[in-house]
């Protein structure tokens, strides 16, 4: 408690309202003071690009793909949206209400995801291209009266209320279900889709090789230029399933 106390009482003294940084421990602590708050998550890797609004949720844990058998923050979901998380989290740095990330990343040699003496190389403190920007969103909720069988598509999308699923490339952010929001605009030309809508919400990407209707929902199916599909996201037009 003497150790804790002493931390505590360097870090005021010595971060100031524009920049702090928070690590070990202190991560989970500042998470849990942001709870409930909304926020954007903006990405760009010069491939994929966007910005989705989400709200800062309960916080889960993983043993799984640690490092030194510590815990690992894995998620935070709660019933409106959720942020999955890869790698083990290093520190967040803070600026106002800005929110940037290291990391740390276990890397395998190609044919040795065996157990080994050796183990796997880790990259330490690498900077996340994922982001956090709080900001003050006025939330839409999925109805909880039952839905006519109404057909969605990607054709009829202006206008109606939809939520994303979204996957990043071996970012510590690596997959958002976003806020539902109201679409603004939508268009799909060379193999290129852009998405905007209220909240903020905007995605756009290059790539698309295919669109799958299904059933309450849309798959865009991406292919990076090295064939890479991993990228490919969801536009579901009621409460995803499995949420």
């Amino acid at each position: 408690m003497e150790q804790l106390a002493f931390t505590l009482q360097y870090l005021s003294e010595t971060e100031n309202d524009e920049s702090k940084t928070y690590s070990s421990f202190l991560i989970y602590d500042y998470l849990e003071r942001i709870k409930d708050q909304t926020a954007w998550v903006t990405y760009d890797d010069g491939f994929l690009s966007f910005r989705l609004p989400v709200m800062i949720g309960d916080m889960q844990f993983s043993t799984i793909g640690s490092t030194s058998n510590q815990i690992r923050l894995v998620m935070l979901k709660n019933v409106l949206s959720k942020i999955n998380f890869h790698h083990t989290l290093t520190s967040l740095q803070v600026e106002g209400r800005h929110i940037k990330a290291l990391f740390s990343e276990n890397v395998w040699e190609i044919g040795n995801r065996k157990k080994s003496s050796s183990g796997p190389r880790i990259i330490e403190n690498k900077p996340g291209i994922a982001q956090l920007q709080l900001t003050d969103l006025e939330l839409h909720r999925w109805s909880t009266k039952k839905q006519k069988n109404t057909q969605h598509s990607l054709n009829n999308v202006l206008g109606k209320m939809v939520q994303l699923q979204v996957r990043t490339y071996n970012d510590w952010i690596y997959h958002v279900e976003s806020l539902p929001f109201i679409v603004e605009e939508c268009m799909l030309k060379y193999k290129t889709i852009t998405l905007k809508g209220s909240q903020g919400a905007e995605i756009h990407c290059a790539g698309v090789v295919g669109v799958r209707e299904q059933e309450g929902y849309t798959i865009i199916d991406i292919r990076d230029p090295l064939g890479r599909m991993n990228r490919s996201f969801d536009i579901w037009y009621k409460k995803p399933t499995f949420f």
